[in-house]
């Protein structure tokens, strides 16, 4: 019995959407150093790459192999790394990256809680 709940709990779905979410608040905090460096002599924007790999780990599991969508998530680790294109900052990209973050942070914090109460409704048989 404990091991069918600790599934539940503990689902590649789930963990999944908390590895989307740590990539989301590193994401907000390198836009917000893109920002505050953009007057900075020879700074180089830097980005967040973490979608090849969240895709990766999207297929797997849509492909209802867990062990194989355990191995990706377990391996998704977001990386800050130089702008490829390198071109200067631009503060109303940046904070329009930002919004659009921020919109993506709150859709899975919501998907997060609607698992969440699923999970609660399962647990109280139902009843409210």
């Amino acid at each position: 019995m404990s091991g069918e709940i600790s599934g539940i709990l503990n689902n590649p779905t789930t963990e999944l959407v908390l590895r989307a979410l740590d990539a989301g608040v590193l994401r907000h905090a390198v836009h917000a150093a893109n920002i505050a460096n953009a007057s900075v002599e020879g700074y180089h924007p830097l980005q967040v790459s973490f979608e090849d790999q969240l895709a990766a780990a999207r297929t797997a599991l849509l492909g209802r192999d867990d062990a194989a969508a355990r191995r990706a998530i377990d391996s998704l680790e977001a990386q800050v790394r130089p702008d490829p294109t390198d071109r200067p900052v631009q503060a109303d990209r940046e904070v329009a990256l930002m919004m659009e973050n921020a919109v993506r942070y709150e859709a899975l914090l919501a998907a997060l809680g609607k698992s969440g109460a699923l999970i609660r409704l399962a647990i109280r048989e139902g009843r409210n």
